[in-house]
């Protein structure tokens, strides 16, 4: 769900959302050793709250079928959650 088509558009296309999904994938792999801490902290930082069990298990889930099944490196699949978490309108 969005606002309006562009604001998704831009959000999911823009080279600049991609850079701050860049930034934000340093910032929160230097703040925990594991995936779910991570996710923890991204949530806290994007959205000033924890992640539901629901959310929580989705990203984990996710991590683990990408870099087991499509053999995807960690930082990538990174690198396309951190990037969709800053396109929710959560965020916007």
């Amino acid at each position: 769900t969005t606002t309006t088509p562009l604001q998704q558009l831009f959000a999911l296309n823009s080279e600049w959302m991609m850079v701050q999904a860049e930034h934000f994938h340093r910032r929160v792999a230097q703040s925990a050793s594991d995936d779910a801490e991570r996710i923890d902290q991204a949530y806290l930082w994007l959205l000033g709250r924890q992640p539901t069990a629901q959310e929580k298990q989705r990203l984990l889930n996710y991590l683990s079928s990408r870099t087991s099944h499509r053999g995807d490196s960690r930082e990538v699949v990174w690198l396309e959650l951190l990037h969709s978490l800053l396109c929710l309108n959560e965020v916007m």
